[in-house]
C-alpha cells in the first residue's frame, strides 16, 4: 500500500537522526497527549493559513 508515500518519505528523512519509537495509543480516550495532538489537527484542518498537500494532489490527480 502506498497511501501516503510522500508523507512517510518525508518523515522517515526528518526521523533518521532520532530514536522514535511506536506505541498505540486508543483514540478519544483521555490521553492527554493524543488529545491535544487531535486538537491541534483539527485547528489546522480548519485553518485558512492550511497549505495544499501537494503530494496527495498529485496522486489525486492521477486517479482522475
Amino acid at each position: 500500500d502506498k497511501a501516503n508515500a510522500d508523507l512517510w518519505m518525508l518523515y522517515l528523512e526528518a526521523a533518521k537522526p532520532h530514536k522514535v519509537q511506536f506505541r498505540w495509543i486508543k483514540g478519544h480516550a483521555g490521553h492527554v497527549y493524543n488529545e491535544r495532538c487531535d486538537r491541534l489537527a483539527v485547528a489546522a484542518y480548519q485553518s485558512a493559513a492550511l497549505k495544499p498537500d501537494i503530494g496527495y494532489e498529485k496522486t489525486t490527480e492521477k486517479l482522475l
